[in-house]
């Protein structure tokens, strides 16, 4: 087993839509990566996320009357960072559930839903998060990459 990749990032409110890509390098073969990936707070508890929700509703449904218990079932909003892997640019697979705390495996003898089971060949791979919705200020990730021969 060996570390590749082991990082910890901020991302900001400025940061939501955008993809934020974390290169490295595979210098031999492997038979299989893993990737651990987490990131805090997933739940956003601020006081205005009624207010947040209910303004959501109505710019996605117009003057549609939006029940408050149909507000309340959204809370709490969430923080919604997702990650991708890929191989020389092309798309190895994308873990974009709404879980904060992810194990990913890729391998040639299998791979993680969502991801394409294949060789563990050297080359440029890199991370890339997804930053769906920030709605905390500062929302910290951190990625760890170990390679099996």
């Amino acid at each position: 087993m060996i570390k590749i990749l082991s990082l910890k990032t901020e991302i900001t409110k400025e940061q939501r839509f955008k993809h934020i890509e974390f290169p490295f390098v595979l210098n031999e073969d492997y038979s299989k990566l893993e990737i651990n990936y987490h990131y805090s707070p997933k739940d956003y508890l601020g006081d205005d996320g009624y207010e947040m929700a209910l303004n959501a509703f109505k710019e996605a449904y117009g003057d549609v009357r939006v029940e408050v218990d149909e507000v309340i079932s959204e809370l709490p909003l969430k923080n919604h960072v997702t990650l991708s892997l890929t191989k020389d640019t092309r798309l190895v697979g994308t873990a974009h559930r709404h879980a904060n705390d992810i194990k990913i495996i890729v391998g040639k003898d299998g791979s993680t839903e969502g991801f394409y089971s294949l060789d563990v060949n050297s080359g440029n791979y890199a991370i890339v998060l997804s930053v769906h919705a920030i709605l905390s200020d500062i929302v910290n990730a951190e990625i760890e990459v170990v390679a099996y021969e």
